[in-house]
Formats: C-alpha cells, structure tokens, sequence
C-alpha cells in the first residue's frame, strides 16, 4: 500500500510540473507573437540553429 502511495503522489506531482511547463511554454509564445523585436531576432537566429545541427 505504501509504494501505490508513493506512486501516485509522484505521478501527481509530474502532472504538476508537466502543465507547469506548459504553461511556460504557452506564455513564451504569447509572449513572442506579441513583441516584434524578439520575433525577429527569433527568426534571424534560426538558420543558425538549423545549421548547427547537421
């Protein structure tokens, strides 16, 4: 009984986190959308990240 416990009290908490991080990630994008200067130096670094990559 102990661990089912443990187990859904750890499940509980990585909802927690997960919709915390959803929402981070939810108001950087509002955040980005609205503010031009961010979206374009977003933008302008892109490429760079793609080529980074490969």
């Amino acid at each position: 009984m102990y661990r089912y416990v443990l187990h859904f009290n750890a499940h509980q908490q990585y909802r927690a986190l997960k919709g915390l991080g959803r929402l981070v990630k939810f108001e950087f994008l509002l955040h980005h959308l609205d503010q031009m200067e961010l979206h374009q130096r977003i933008q302008k670094q892109l490429p760079a990240i793609w080529l980074g990559c490969y």
